[in-house]
Parts: C-alpha cells; sequence; structure tokens
C-alpha cells in the first residue's frame, strides 16, 4: 500500500494525484523555506554556535583595532592560553579567537582572515590545534560559515552551498534543541577564563578517569586535513605574516602511549609547513592539571600553560 492510498484510506478522501502531487511539493517547499529561515537566523543551538559568536563579537569592537596579537586554534588553545596574562609578560596586546575542535585548521583560518580585515596591524598571529587535529575530516562548515561567497564557491561549490542554506536537518537539529530536557549539557561561556565553561567531571577532581591504553599511534592523518593545513600556509606567505603554530597540550598517559604518532605528526609539519614557524614541543601535563577532556588544561593552570608556550615563542614575537 502506498502513502497515497494510505492517505485515503485513513481521511476517507477522493484525492487526485494531481492535488496530491501539489499538496506534496507545497510541504517541501514549505520545509524547505523554514530551513533557510532558520539558517539565516543562526541561532545558539550547539557548542559550535556559542563559541563563534563570542569571538566574532571580540573583532567587531572597535577596540580590536588595537591588538597587536592573535591566538586562534581549537578548544584546546581556549582553555590553556590566558590572552590577558600573555598581554601582560610580553606587552603585547593579545586577543584569544580560539573556536573548537569542530573548525579545523581551516576555521582557524578563517578568523584569522576576518581578524585582518578588521586590523591590518595584526603582528603576530599564534596557531595552537590539539595534537590530533590532522586525522580528523575536512570542515565543510567552517568555509560555509566564516567565509565570503567567493571563496566558499572556489574551495567547494555552488550546489554545496545551495544544500547548506536550505538543509532540511536545520528543522530536526532545532527540534531537538527546544526539546532536550536536559540543558546541563548545553554549555556557555566562562568569562573568567575566557572560553567555554568546562564540564563538571574533570581529571583533576578525579571524576573523569583516563584510559591507561589510550593512544595517538593508529590515527591516521586525513589528506584533506593536510589540504587544509596549506591554505595556511600559503595565506601566511602571501600576507607576508608572523604565523607560529604549536601543539595543544595533552595528558600524560596519552603522550607516554603515542611517541611514535608524534615523530610522524613532526615530520609532517616539517614537510608541509614552509612559511609557519613550527615548534614540535609536546606539552604534557599530570592528570591532576587535566580538566574535562585529554587536551583541556583545567583553568586552574592556565597561566602555568601560557606561561610556558610564551617562553617557547618569545623570540620569535614581532613587538
Amino acid at each position: 500500500m502506498n502513502f497515497l492510498n494510505s492517505y485515503i484510506l485513513i481521511f476517507n478522501l477522493k484525492i487526485k494525484s494531481i492535488n496530491y502531487l501539489r499538496l506534496s511539493l507545497f510541504v517541501i517547499l514549505l520545509f524547505l523555506i523554514m530551513a533557510f529561515i532558520l539558517n539565516r537566523l543562526d541561532l545558539n543551538i550547539s557548542d559550535n554556535d556559542i563559541i563563534k559568536k563570542f569571538q566574532l563579537k571580540k573583532i567587531e569592537k572597535d577596540n580590536f583595532k588595537n591588538v597587536d596579537t592573535i591566538v586562534v586554534g581549537d578548544s584546546s588553545a581556549g582553555n590553556s592560553f590566558d590572552s590577558n596574562y600573555f598581554s601582560k609578560i610580553s606587552e603585547l596586546n593579545t586577543k584569544n579567537l580560539s573556536l573548537t575542535g569542530s573548525w579545523g585548521i581551516i576555521g582557524s583560518l578563517g578568523i584569522i582572515k576576518k581578524s585582518l580585515k578588521k586590523n591590518k596591524n595584526i603582528k603576530n598571529i599564534i596557531i595552537i590545534q590539539t595534537l590530533d587535529i590532522l586525522s580528523r575530516d575536512f570542515s565543510k562548515q567552517s568555509v560555509l560559515e566564516l567565509y565570503d561567497i567567493e571563496e566558499i564557491i572556489s574551495i567547494l561549490s555552488i550546489e554545496e552551498l545551495i544544500a547548506y542554506m536550505f538543509n532540511i536537518k536545520e528543522l530536526w537539529w532545532h527540534l531537538k534543541y527546544m526539546i532536550n530536557e536536559d540543558f546541563s549539557v548545553r554549555k556557555e561561556i566562562d568569562y573568567r577564563s575566557d572560553y567555554l565553561k568546562q564540564k563538571n567531571k574533570k581529571f583533576s577532581n578525579k571524576k573523569l578517569k583516563i584510559n591507561p591504553k589510550k593512544t595517538f599511534n593508529d590515527l591516521i592523518i586525513s589528506k584533506e586535513k593536510l589540504k587544509e593545513l596549506k591554505m595556511l600556509d600559503v595565506f601566511c606567505d602571501k600576507e607576508k605574516l608572523n604565523c607560529i603554530f604549536l601543539n595543544g597540550p595533552i595528558h600524560k598517559v596519552v603522550a607516554n602511549n603515542s611517541s611514535h604518532f608524534f615523530n610522524n605528526l613532526e615530520i609532517i609539519m616539517k614537510k608541509k609547513l614552509k612559511k609557519i614557524k613550527y615548534f614540535p614541543n609536546i606539552f604534557i601535563y599530570e592528570n591532576y592539571k587535566m580538566g574535562d577532556t585529554i587536551d583541556h588544561i583545567d583553568i586552574k593552570y592556565k597561566k602555568e600553560s601560557t606561561l610556558k608556550y610564551f617562553n617557547i615563542i618569545k623570540d620569535n614575537l614581532k613587538n
């Protein structure tokens, strides 16, 4: 029994095929319009939405024109780099504009481009990405949300742009957000740490435990992520920028189990990066200093990790 017959049986209506087709097309069109409206409204229904808007607001402020140094990257940077403390010890006006790992390296590049449009006098760009970032998928979402139309089409396609703007999944995502009663899973900005608030379960308070066999040695480097890395390097070269690339922090247990991956990572990064200054240092922290993931510092130790970064790169910063 097809859907049309079921509809007639349930509602006891004699409906012509042409009217059924019109009704179906109307419903589909309605869903597409609703999806487009929700897409354009850009509501906060995820952590990625929240952190994106939080960081973009920093760029939009008038005082951003006075910034010397920006930090971009993912949550490993957001949780480990204290821009106020770095400003104090480096005497450089610094802003941390880090997003999350979902935005990828190409997301960091998007933030750099937006920053330079607002302030062409930025002297230093510090990039901090989590150690396993190169094993993740290419982030089309970052291109679609952070890049200009011309760039989107050059990187992706018109079809992908249209599919993004009229994605019916938007209806499900927003509905899921509205009916989700567990508001504790929704993150918010912690203005003390200048980033997303960490979860209550952390390694530091012993509410989170590490798998003693956790390793990065079995990760496979993504060709698409290497493409992102090259795009970043080419842009830094083209714009004559002082770009510095650092690894995010990592839990000691994972570090001890991942020496093979780290060696390969260093080889790949040094081979792929021509303009960007890459520092292969692995920033390892004990269990009691780690936050809610294996690459998040507990914010109590944020200044400590910031100082480590500063000591590594201080001779490569432009004043």
